[in-house]
């Protein structure tokens, strides 16, 4: 005697079972269908079963990859670490097990980032695009360490599918050079970076253009809504700058505070496209 909602909703949980299945239709099956698979999942690995090779006896990949179709499939705004996280306190806090919870979590978004990865590639996405948007996308961070906001993995999956139609511009190809640059030669010489920037000694046109040029892109990301657009738009704005920067001055000046200045500027750029897509991995023909 339930009603047509709740046998909707009895059966969709279940869903999807397999890689080609149906997703739920019913708003009120989405949710039941999530927590369901989240909860296996959690219980599982805090249990250590967790698949290894080809042995898989509870069927966790299929679990996890119900999860990434439910997220991805029907493009839901939701964040694998706080539902991780969500998961792992009610677990823990339920049965008394005095869970690693960070270790837990970490094991498990290591888990469900390999279906993401499957998601994309479904999808015709070049596997160093999915790299490059998923580098760092499994990082637990400790809570006082949290700083600017994480992409939810429909936001990544939105990212990779704008960007293959923009990978192969000369203007992209161009900003990645450019970037790239900068951020391997500030990972080259970390103790020369100062943790500000000294304005005063910014005399060169150049770095003075380079110092102006982040200012916008450096607050875009603190907006609360950004774009793939807004992305590459700032990236054409930057690059010729920053490639005049590099070949008119001389990064490693004798004078170190000239020297930690530019290799500032060159950090904090390598630093904003990093929190979006890391560029080092991408390869061009």
């Amino acid at each position: 005697n339930e009603t047509a909602v709740v046998c909707r909703g009895i059966r969709e949980h279940y869903y999807p079972r397999n890689a080609k299945d149906s997703l739920p239709e019913d708003a009120e099956s989405v949710p039941v269908a999530l927590a369901d698979k989240l909860n296996l999942l959690t219980t599982a690995f805090s249990l250590n079963m967790i698949p290894s090779g080809a042995a898989d006896p509870y069927a966790l990949r299929r679990t996890a990859q119900g999860i990434t179709q439910l997220i991805l499939g029907l493009r839901l705004s939701l964040d694998l670490h706080d539902l991780t996280s969500a998961a792992i306190r009610l677990l823990d806090e339920q049965l008394q097990l005095s869970l690693d919870r960070t270790k837990l979590q970490q094991e498990l978004l290591d888990f469900l980032l390999q279906r993401q990865r499957w998601f994309l590639q479904e999808r015709g996405i070049r596997y160093d695009l999915i790299d490059a948007v998923l580098k760092n996308q499994a990082e637990v961070q400790p809570a006082k360490e949290k700083t600017a906001r994480r992409a939810l993995p429909i936001e990544k999956l939105q990212f990779a599918e704008f960007l293959v139609e923009h990978l192969e511009s000369e203007m992209f190809k161009r900003s990645v050079e450019a970037i790239v640059r900068a951020a391997n030669i500030s990972n080259k010489y970390p103790d020369k970076i100062p943790n500000k920037l000294d304005e005063s000694v910014l005399t060169l046109t150049e770095e003075k253009n380079f110092f102006k040029a982040l200012l916008p892109i450096r607050k875009s990301d603190q907006q609360s809504l950004w774009t793939p657009e807004n992305y590459l738009e700032q990236l054409r704005k930057i690059e010729p700058v920053v490639t005049r920067f590099f070949e008119d001055v001389m990064v490693m000046d004798e004078d170190p505070v000239k020297c930690g200045n530019r290799l500032w500027l060159c950090q904090q750029l390598a630093q904003w496209s990093r929190l979006h897509l890391d560029l080092q991995t991408l390869v061009f023909a």
